[in-house]
């Protein structure tokens, strides 16, 4: 374990760092992330007005965890809009168009209160996914002042499945 000393002050301070740790790189790789905020009070109107729209977005298992609670179900529309973002941004990094025939409901985000929520997808979503290389993602979720927040990352766990890492400026090429 290397050993560095650092003059902070007049006093001497020991620092030590387990470069090994730091430099070992795990196989895995971020391949998209994405983010989406939710004015819970205008999504709680949707949910009272538009016909059908929590079956359309939201699974059974979903609808029971969130109990009725507007925060809740605004925070996991938001993580399903997160995934479809970071979809998207995989998507488009590989030169791949968006599959045909997925729903919201193949993005399901499970766990309750005291449990960490975790992303699980189905369908053409899970298929997309898989063929991206995606083997794990991570998310978080909050609630302040009325809105609800989702952060997800893309994972990629086996990096011959991975898409192709961009070229930097690439993006703006004509």
């Amino acid at each position: 374990m290397p050993m560095r000393r650092v003059a902070v002050t007049g006093k001497r301070l020991r620092i030590s760092l387990t470069v090994g740790a730091l430099s070992r790189h795990t196989g895995t790789m971020i391949v998209a992330i994405g983010t989406d905020m939710v004015d819970v009070a205008r999504f709680e109107g949707l949910m009272d007005t538009v016909p059908n729209l929590a079956r359309r977005l939201l699974t059974d298992a979903e609808a029971t965890a969130c109990a009725g609670s507007a925060q809740s179900l605004a925070a996991r529309f938001a993580a399903k809009e997160a995934v479809v973002k970071a979809m998207g941004s995989a998507l488009a990094q590989a030169g791949r168009r968006a599959p045909a025939g997925w729903r919201f409901t193949e993005i399901e985000v499970e766990g309750g209160r005291g449990t960490a929520p975790r992303i699980t997808l189905h369908g053409v979503a899970a298929r997309a996914a898989a063929d991206l290389g995606i083997g794990r993602w991570h998310l978080s979720l909050t609630h302040e002042a009325g809105l609800s927040q989702a952060f997800v990352v893309a994972e990629a766990t086996d990096r011959e499945t991975a898409p192709p890492p961009q070229a930097p400026g690439a993006e703006f090429a004509g």
